[in-house]
């Protein structure tokens, strides 16, 4: 989510955005911390070509649009055309695996990674105090701690929002997403947390 669309933060109650916390901590952590880092996605390792779904031929195609242009456009979704074209293809491949481990493993990425994991572990240990609010203005709820309990906790830093009546996604499709909550974190003891 990028910041220009981040819910301002409820002073009032004493409470920041998280991605603002973690923001705030990230620069204080770590000395090349250039404040994008939040709004960053994560990154997965692909797998062989021949394992490889849709999607990750799609990632392994803006992989190398964006950072190996000089290769030209490859579709990795059609079929080979020639045996020439197949090897290309796992050649292009293998450089987009290895583009997409530069990525997972950027300094950026790893430090973001270890925030959300520290916020995670003091969360589900009563160290840290996570509020949702469903609507802009109405009141703050307690987050759940049990609600990182998925498999992908990491899920929740996504768009920094979660539905508290279906907090692990088995919303009926027929219920519209009017209750989302946003993630807020309670400022009192930012200091605390940032020293």
């Amino acid at each position: 989510m990028q910041p220009r669309y981040w819910p301002d933060d409820a002073d009032v109650y004493g409470l920041i955005f998280l991605p603002r916390f973690i923001d705030k901590i990230g620069s204080r952590v770590f000395a090349d911390w250039t404040g994008t880092e939040v709004s960053l996605s994560e990154v997965d390792l692909l797998p062989e070509l021949t394992e490889a779904n849709i999607g990750d031929r799609i990632i392994a195609s803006s992989l190398l649009k964006e950072h190996r242009p000089d290769l030209g456009q490859q579709d990795f979704i059609s079929s080979p055309w020639s045996a020439a074209d197949n090897a290309r293809r796992h050649e292009l491949w293998r450089i987009a695996q290895q583009l997409a481990e530069r990525e997972r493993n950027a300094p950026s990425r790893c430090g973001l990674r270890c925030i959300k994991a520290e916020i995670r572990r003091q969360s589900c240990a009563g160290e840290l105090t996570l509020k949702i609010r469903r609507v802009s203005g109405g009141p703050f709820e307690a987050f759940q701690p049990v609600w990182w309990n998925r498999d992908n906790p990491n899920e929740l830093f996504d768009c920094y929002i979660i539905d508290p009546e279906y907090p692990f996604g088995e919303r009926p499709s027929w219920k519209p997403n009017t209750d989302l909550g946003s993630l807020h974190r309670a400022k009192e003891s930012i200091k605390s947390q940032l020293a």
